[in-house]
């Protein structure tokens, strides 16, 4: 396991702006250096979580996963029912 303590500029947790998730989206896309995506088996079904995800990726916002020992990869249904 490596510590780092070299982080330079700011750091955002998610957490502190899920009123206007707009906004939230528009920082993960266009001001975010890196996203760190922490895999629970919780993440897929938390609509913001899921939403920073897409907007990085097509923002090409580089991604890094951490995972959980209980995070469990969706299945093709829940991704094709998802949302419905």
């Amino acid at each position: 396991l490596k510590i780092t303590t070299d982080v330079t500029g700011d750091v955002f947790l998610d957490s502190d702006n899920l009123t206007d998730l707009d906004s939230l989206f528009e920082i993960v896309s266009c001001d975010t250096q890196a996203l760190v995506v922490l895999a629970t088996r919780e993440i897929f079904t938390r609509p913001w979580c899921v939403g920073e995800m897409t907007r990085a990726r097509l923002g090409r916002t580089p991604t890094h996963v951490v995972i959980f020992p209980d995070f469990v990869e969706p299945t093709e249904d829940f991704i094709e029912s998802y949302g419905h």
